[in-house]
C-alpha cells in the first residue's frame, strides 16, 4: 500500500478506499438547485432562537412542494393530530410528525417515531416521516416488523450527499403515488 500511495493521487486513493477521509471539512455536500432556497431558509431559521414549531412545518411544506405535491389538495395540515400529511385519492399515504428539535434523529427520539407510527396506523398511511424541516427520517410500514427494518433512509437537507438523492427521489409525487 505504501508504494501505491506514492504513485497514485490522494483523491483516487480515497475513491478506491486506500486513504480514508481525515477531516469532516473534506466531505463534500451537495445543494441541488431545486432545494437551495429551502436550505437557505433552514440556515436562517437556525439563527432565530425565538421561532415556533410552525416555522418548521412551513419548511416541510416547501420541501413537499418541491417534490411536486400541491398545497391544500395533497399537502394537508392538522388532519386529526397529524402535523402534515400527503393525500392521494382521498386518503393519506404519508404522515409527517414535525418537531422543533434541531437534534432530532429517529435513534435519539423513539417516542417521536412511535407517535408518528400511531398516527399512520390510525389513518392507514403506508409512509411515515419524522422531521424538523432539515432532518428527515423516512419509513415504509410495509417493509418490515420494526422501526429499524422499516427505515428507507435519513438525510439532512443542509448536509446532502449524492446517496441521499435516491431517498428524496422515492418521496417525489410521481414515485410515491404510483406505488401499490
Amino acid at each position: 500500500m505504501g508504494k501505491l500511495q506514492n504513485e497514485v493521487p490522494t483523491y483516487i486513493l480515497r475513491i478506491i478506499g486506500e486513504v480514508p477521509l481525515k477531516q469532516p471539512s473534506e466531505i463534500m455536500y451537495i445543494e441541488p438547485e431545486y432545494l437551495k432556497k429551502i436550505i437557505k431558509e433552514i440556515k436562517l431559521l437556525r439563527d432565530d432562537p425565538n421561532h415556533k414549531e410552525r416555522a418548521h412545518e412551513s419548511l416541510v411544506e416547501d420541501f413537499f412542494c418541491k417534490l411536486d405535491y400541491e398545497k391544500h389538495r395533497e399537502i394537508k395540515y392538522r388532519q386529526g393530530r397529524i402535523d402534515i400529511s400527503i393525500w392521494h385519492k382521498d386518503k393519506p399515504i404519508l404522515v409527517t410528525e414535525v418537531k422543533k428539535d434541531w437534534n432530532l434523529t429517529f435513534l435519539n427520539s423513539p417516542e417521536v417515531v412511535r407517535q408518528a407510527y400511531y398516527y399512520a396506523l390510525e389513518q392507514g398511511a403506508r409512509y411515515v416521516v419524522i422531521t424538523n424541516g432539515n432532518y428527515y427520517a423516512v419509513f415504509d410500514r410495509l417493509k418490515g416488523l420494526s422501526f429499524k427494518s422499516n427505515i428507507i433512509g435519513e438525510f439532512k437537507l443542509t448536509k446532502l450527499k449524492e446517496k441521499h438523492l435516491s431517498i428524496i427521489e422515492k418521496l417525489k409525487r410521481n414515485n410515491l403515488v404510483n406505488l401499490k
